[in-house]
Parts: structure tokens; sequence; C-alpha cells
């Protein structure tokens, strides 16, 4: 991004839209890196296309919809829900409640609302999202969510770095399967191991 960056600037000028579009696309990768100076170059970019195109310009809501997504891995999700939900009745106002960009910040907002422990809320979002646009909706369960794993995760912190977790989940293995998944665990010695358990193969 950075060399296409340049050669816009060059090419485009500093405040055209593309130009615009490309500092924000190297300032989200920068920011999902966990870089802070990433979400500052986003916030930047939100002020600077406030002040030049306007609140509701297209630009701008791109730009807050980049942002709220870096907020979000950045675990400021209050934020990212506001800005999330501006962007939403921005588009719906474009293109209608069930135009694309306005169903994609919808689902921005609701990545919010789990991340803020609104789980219903954000459920009850992401149910009514699939009704809108007549898709199913995949429940999965993410471990990382789960009071437990929290909980022993902060603990192994305080173990020091490096740390390696190695888990399997019980599962048939057979044959060049087998082989895998011995390979995987004779790879490398654990600290924590969990126990793993494969068919009816104990290791």
């Amino acid at each position: 991004y950075s060399d296409l960056l340049e050669r816009r600037r060059r090419l485009l000028g500093e405040h055209h839209p593309e130009t615009e579009q490309t500092r924000a696309n190297l300032a989200t990768v920068t920011a999902r890196r966990g870089d802070a100076n990433g979400i500052d170059s986003l916030r930047e970019r939100v002020e600077h296309s406030r002040r030049i195109n306007g609140g509701d310009a297209e630009s701008t809501l791109t730009a807050e919809a980049l942002l709220a997504e870096a907020l979000i891995d950045a675990d400021q999700s209050d934020e990212a829900f506001r800005l999330a939900r501006h962007v939403q009745l921005g588009r719906e106002r474009m293109g209608g409640p069930r135009s694309v960009p306005a169903l994609v910040a919808r689902h921005i907002a609701a990545r919010a609302l789990l991340h803020l422990d609104q789980h219903s809320d954000g459920l009850m979002e992401l149910v009514a999202l699939a009704r809108a646009t007549n898709r199913k909706l995949v429940a999965g369960y993410i471990l990382r969510y789960h009071p437990s794993w929290i909980a022993f995760i902060a603990e192994a912190k305080k173990l020091g770095k490096p740390l390696v977790m190695r888990m399997n989940l019980n599962q048939q293995s057979s044959g060049a399967e087998w082989r895998t998944h011995k390979n995987l665990m004779s790879s490398i010695s654990p600290i924590v191991d969990c126990g793993v358990q494969i068919g009816r193969a104990h290791v």
C-alpha cells in the first residue's frame, strides 16, 4: 500500500478519493498489526474526510467503517459500534437498508456488540441481518470467548514467553490423517497439553 499511495498521490493528487482510500487501507493494515499509530492515522483520515468531503460523503463513511473494524480488533468496541451505526445510517440513506454497503456496516455494528459482551443484542442483529439478506446463519463455538479459556490465558501469560499450548479435539483419525496428527503432536513439546485424544489412540 505504501508504494501505491505514493503513486496515487503523484498521479491523482493528495485529496483524490482513491488516494484517500489507499491511505485508509494502509492505516488499517498498520492498525491490525497492533500498531497504535495505525489507529491514530485512521482517525486523522476520518477527520480529514469530514472536513473536506462532509460527514455523509462516501469517502468519509468508508474511512469510518475501516476505523470501526480496527477499533474492534483493538478492543475499543464502544466507539466502533457508534461509528458503525453512523456508517449504516448514512449508507441506508444512500442506497437503502438492503444495499450491500449498508449491510456490511450493519455486520460491523453486530461484531462490535459481540465484543462489548452484549451477546444477545449482537446475535439478534446477526439473525436480523441474515433474514434481511435471505441467508442462512451458521453459529460456531469460539473457544477464546469462554470464561474458563479467558482465565486460562490470563494465568498462562504469567509464565513468560515463549508460550506454546497444544490442543487437538477428539476426532476420528486413521491412516494418513493419523500420521499427520502424530507428527504434529511430536513436533513441539508444549508447556500446556490439553489431554490430547485422537479417536481411540491416547497420547
